[in-house]
């Protein structure tokens, strides 16, 4: 009997733990500002090594079930507030917790990415990382492209458009650009895909192209990690001298704060782009002819998302479709996206994500720039308008380019111990581009008389494949060690075909196959590979001291069969002031960083070839001819940076990132002529022989000076200043851009205005004007690159609902060269129809060479009025380029928003409203502008956004003031 009753009370015991140890239990809660009590919108609540979470709803409030099976952590996070780690036991309270949230202005608990492989949290990176909240801005605005999601918003990078096209070319600055090769641009890569950046220039429009960049939908990324120089970006290799761009796109999320399972957003945009300058008679004679020539560009865009998941699979869905007409006719821009991204976790081990972008696009550009099929060209060129292309005839001329683009990567993560991962991942961007240019035959052009077709295809493919693993341990005790191995490739191909038909019989019948006269046709084809190796070693000692050290070594089809091999190395180390026990408390963080970095640029695609040959027609049949004459020994250009800094977080509401940096670049590849007697047709040969260096300083500031329940005020301050310098051309004549104006020179900054000087004016003996006074050689003129650049932006909420933000920006330095005004003066004079200027045409009069204005008499030679005149009359000859490069730093106001959730009184009105969250927002970019500058825009550039033309304005299209109002509903 005793043993009955003793194994009944072992059974009833067993049975009980049983029940404990799987105990399913609601977790619930509210979370909140710390200090201001304030309630936290869709923070993230999850369990530690759990797939089971939440989001916190419009109250703050957090609720789900899960099986306890013993402790748990509980893990609460909110952009721009510092983590929140709860621990909790079977026998804690778990319903109602009250969880409070301290700010984190430095964002130091962000984990961003700082190698290929590495992520470290912002307070503990040795190298200076830069992260744009995405969500944050395009939740109180609406954002046409990454440029504009991202101009103002980091120091040390200028980002913008190069022209007021919708849809046009993107130009990045980051910092001092040191190289003398490649474009310029950083690397760019979403979700683990190396997408392409190109600029698209198609059939040509007089200069402006299309930037690959315009298909991403900024309301579709979650956030932007920027490295900007070799320092932070070396693990990434060749090509990673001019910084990364990791930008991460929304994914789905363990609960939705909507209290249903899926939370569904529908976002419906509507606005218009409108004249930002309004040009008067002292711009042109023609003011009224050109004002004409603009519109309010209807803007239209309607997206909807959907975001979800549970313990095994999480998903996020967005289909976007936008439609854009530029300020100018002819100018329109139509981009549909469809992005599906999906992470599910067949065990606690593996991890599979995905992420796909589907994208169809169409972009008509107008012809502006160096055109005379353009309105710009037909109104401000000359005093009497349209007098090189009828205006019907520039409404008529279209050039539209239609876009097919995937892009998509796979990302497996395999645990199969503690402390150890291996990481795979591959992708894809795969793109088809058609251009397509058409001079309708009822219309009259010049060079087209019965007009012309033209057709211009690109198809694109780029692979890129990457695997890793990573260990971490810890050999003693507070040392812990993350030790990296991996390797990268990547695989692309393009080809192009176009053909130039033209002298079609009739407009009805627009095939190609009908015009009478081939113009031209050819194809083209390239395939480049790229490969590396390396292995990053990461220390933290007491979570104070940090370092990293990483060695990295390339391989690629463009280095010469005779270079030798290319390694990257690169190394740094933090410490943490504020964890001595000496440092004042008010800092919550002060870190020192130093860092060292190197990377480069590749040679051209065919520029290891020794003689590459092509097919050429003759009147004696085919044969070939050498296209290109390359160097076995060619290495890519190898930029080096130093970088120290600090950051800091003080009095809890402020925090300042400090960084100064130098680039040193070497074997830079510079082109030297054959001589003639080689025999050799091709004209160059590249060598690494060139070097040039840059550096700079860069700051940021932000802080919340006020933070109440029911007002905020944050604000952020950037500023930095950068220079360069070409240091040696190996022997070289100095290499100027296809104009003669801008130069690659020693001793000069890169793109740097290089021509002939007017001083003024010289006289003849009885003290007429006798013609300008011009320098005999070239001098420094300007640069086109700013040397200082700032920004300011002010945020309010107020009331929790209406939020307020405003950015200003401004930079200083820089110059641009007005060649509108050059031609303006020339051709009209030319022509004999007088200058379309009225300063010239005034002091043509004043000077007594012609009588253009009734109340202007001409001035005594000899007078000092008679002497000013002539001095500013020789400041605006056309033939000299030094007259027309002025100073253009400007200060603009660039963008205002406005946004107010009306959830709340909806609710209280209607308390079954199926809706979780109801915004409604109005946004202006572009407001205001004030600068030196006489044109329309100091930010325009009529070579487009890749050449080595820089600065220039050439009937450039200024860059359009954009009003949006919109709405968001959640469901």
């Amino acid at each position: 009997m005793k043993k009955t009753v003793a194994l009944l009370v072992t059974m009833l015991m067993v049975v009980s733990s049983l029940t404990l140890f799987a105990e399913t239990r609601e977790i619930s809660g509210t979370v909140v500002d710390a200090k201001t009590g304030a309630p936290l919108i869709n923070a993230n609540v999850i369990i530690q090594g759990e797939m089971a979470g939440a989001a916190t709803n419009v109250d703050g409030k957090f609720s789900f079930t899960f099986d306890v099976k013993g402790n748990i952590t509980l893990v609460v996070n909110y952009m721009g507030y510092k983590k929140k780690v709860i621990n909790l036991t079977p026998s804690s309270r778990m319903v109602n917790l009250a969880i409070e949230m301290e700010p984190d202005v430095f964002q130091g608990e962000q984990v961003v990415v700082t190698g290929i492989a590495s992520k470290r949290s912002k307070s503990r990176s040795e190298v200076a990382v830069s992260r744009v909240n995405a969500v944050k801005y395009t939740e109180e605005a609406s954002y046409d492209d990454i440029s504009s999601l991202l101009n103002g918003k980091v120091a040390g990078v200028q980002v913008k458009s190069v022209s007021g096209n919708v849809g046009g070319g993107i130009r990045f600055d980051m910092r001092s650009n040191a190289g003398l090769n490649g474009n310029g641009q950083p690397l760019v890569i979403v979700d683990g895909v190396r997408i392409s950046t190109a600029s698209i220039t198609g059939w040509g429009v007089g200069g402006q192209d299309m930037s690959a960049l315009a298909d991403l939908n900024p309301d579709d990324i979650e956030s932007i990690d920027i490295l900007k120089g070799p320092a932070g970006a070396a693990s990434y290799g060749t090509d990673g001298s001019n910084g990364v761009i990791i930008i991460t796109t929304k994914r789905g999320k363990t609960g939705t704060g909507t209290g249903k399972p899926v939370a569904i957003t529908y976002k419906s945009v509507f606005g218009y782009n409108t004249q930002s300058y309004k040009y008067t008679e002292d711009d042109f004679v023609s003011y009224k002819d050109i004002n004409a020539v603009f519109r309010n560009g209807a803007i239209r865009e309607n997206s909807i998302s959907a975001y979800g998941g549970g313990n095994f699979v999480k998903y996020y869905i967005g289909l976007s479709s936008r439609g854009e007409d530029g300020l100018m006719y002819n100018n329109t821009f139509k981009r549909t996206s469809l992005r599906a991204n999906i992470d599910a976790y067949p065990s606690e081990k593996l991890t599979l994500s995905a992420s796909t972008n589907f994208v169809f696009g169409e972009n008509q550009r107008p012809n502006n720039d160096n055109n005379i099929f353009g309105f710009l060209g037909n109104t401000i060129l000359l005093p009497i308008p349209y007098l090189f292309t009828d205006s019907a005839s520039v409404f008529g001329l279209e050039t539209v380019a239609r876009n097919n683009r995937f892009v998509g990567g796979l990302n497996v993560q395999y645990k199969p111990i503690k402390n150890l991962e291996i990481n795979g991942k591959a992708g894809l961007d795969d793109s088809d581009i058609r251009d397509d240019k058409t001079f309708p035959t009822n219309l009259y052009y010049s060079f087209y008389p019965h007009g012309s077709r033209n057709i211009w295809n690109r198809m694109y493919r780029r692979f890129n494949y990457e695997a890793n693993v990573s260990y971490s341990y810890e050999p003693v005790k507070g040392l812990k060690i993350n030790s990296i191995f991996g390797v990268q490739a990547l695989d692309t191909k393009w080809r192009t075909f176009y053909i130039q038909k033209k002298d079609f019989l009739t407009e009805l019948v627009t095939n190609i196959g009908a015009g009478a006269t081939l113009e031209d046709a050819d194809e083209g084809f390239g395939h480049s590979r790229q490969a590396g190796i390396f292995t990053s070693h990461q220390f933290a000692y007491n979570d104070q001291y940090f370092a990293t050290v990483m060695l990295r070594k390339d391989y690629a089809s463009s280095i010469g069969e005779k270079a030798p091999s290319i390694y990257y190395p690169s190394a740094s180390v933090a410490v943490r002031l504020d964890k001595y026990d000496f440092f004042p408390k008010f800092f919550s963080i002060m870190k020192l960083r130093a860092s060292y970095g190197e990377s480069g640029q590749l040679p051209g695609t065919v520029a290891g070839i020794p003689l590459l040959w092509q097919a050429e027609q003759s009147g004696w049949g085919a044969g070939a001819t050498l296209a290109n004459i390359g160097n076995e020994k060619i290495e890519p250009e190898r930029v080096k940076e130093y970088e120290v800094g600090f950051d800091a977080e003080f009095l809890g509401n402020y925090s300042v990132e400090f960084s100064y940096y130098r680039q040193v670049a070497q074997n830079s590849i510079i082109s030297f002529r054959n001589a003639p007697s080689t025999g050799l047709t091709a004209s160059s040969v590249p060598f690494n022989v060139g070097e040039a260096k840059g550096w700079g300083l860069e700051a940021l500031l932000n802080g919340r000076p006020v933070n109440t329940r029911n007002f905020t005020v944050d604000f952020t301050l950037t500023s930095s200043w950068q220079d360069n310098e070409v240091v040696d051309l190996g022997g070289a004549q100095p290499i100027f851009d296809g104009f003669d104006l801008n130069v690659f020179k020693e001793g000069l900054p890169k793109y740097a205005f290089y021509t002939y000087k007017v001083n003024g004016a010289l006289f003849n003996e009885d003290g007429t004007y006798a013609g300008p006074d011009v320098d005999t050689a070239r001098s420094y003129i300007g640069t086109p690159i700013p040397k200082y650049k700032g920004s300011f932006s002010l945020d309010f909420k107020i009331f929790k609902r209406l939020k307020i933000r405003a950015l200003c920006d401004w930079a200083m330095g820089q110059s641009v060269f007005n060649n509108t005004r050059v031609f303006a003066i020339y051709l009209g004079e030319a022509y004999g129809f007088g200058a379309n200027d009225k300063r010239y045409l005034q002091l043509k009069d004043m000077l007594g060479y012609a009588d253009n204005y009734e109340d202007i008499d001409a001035l005594q030679p000899g007078t000092d009025a008679y002497k000013d005149a002539a001095n500013e009359f020789a400041k605006l000859d056309h033939r000299w380029d030094a007259n027309f490069v002025e100073p253009a730093d400007f200060f603009k106001l660039r963008e205002v928003s406005v946004s107010y959730g009306i959830t709340g009184l909806l609710k209280k009105l209607y308390s079954n409203l199926p809706i979780s969250d109801l915004t409604i927002g109005a946004s202006g970019m572009n407001l205001l502008t004030f600068t030196k500058y006489s044109g329309a825009d100091p930010e325009v550039n009529f070579d487009g956004s890749r050449g080595m033309s820089r600065g220039q304005d050439f009937l450039t299209l200024m860059h359009p003031k954009v009003y949006n109002v919109w709405l968001k509903i959640t469901l």
